[in-house]
């Protein structure tokens, strides 16, 4: 009996731990994802900006 005790606790345990790190694994990516979002808008802008550098470049060579 108490070995089934045991066994059933040790397994408890183990699925709660597992548990736990698939929740903290979760929520890392999230944040991971977060950031990726955030670099991804940065280097749209930053894009977008480099373009319009560029196009007015292109513009002033052409009325020189």
């Amino acid at each position: 009996m108490a070995i089934i005790l045991v066994g059933g606790l040790l397994s408890s345990l183990l699925t709660f731990f597992v548990s736990q790190k698939q929740v903290e694994a979760k929520t890392q990516a999230e944040v991971s994802e977060a950031k990726l979002h955030r670099s991804q808008d940065a280097l749209k802008v930053s894009e977008e900006r480099l373009r319009s550098v560029i196009e007015s470049a292109q513009d002033y060579a052409i009325v020189l």
